[in-house]
């Protein structure tokens, strides 16, 4: 299951969320994903982008990345 967030970095509020299962028919252990992201209506300020990685087989990963909306 991956699942992408974008929050707000001062108040933490998620403004977005998109979650996506799928099944991993391949025996290797690394897996593409893809997700579109509306940055259009975001008002100006700085966001955190969240990923979420969870699998069956293993723990979860999870990054993090600070990006700023500039007018």
């Amino acid at each position: 299951t991956f699942v992408t967030t974008v929050s707000e970095a001062t108040s933490g509020r998620k403004v977005f969320e998109s979650s996506d299962r799928r099944e991993n028919e391949s025996s290797d252990r690394m897996y593409g994903f893809r997700t579109d992201v509306p940055l259009r209506n975001l008002p100006p300020g700085r966001y955190i982008l969240g990923v979420e990685a969870t699998s069956t087989l293993g723990p979860r990963a999870r990054r993090d990345v600070l990006f700023e909306v500039i007018p």
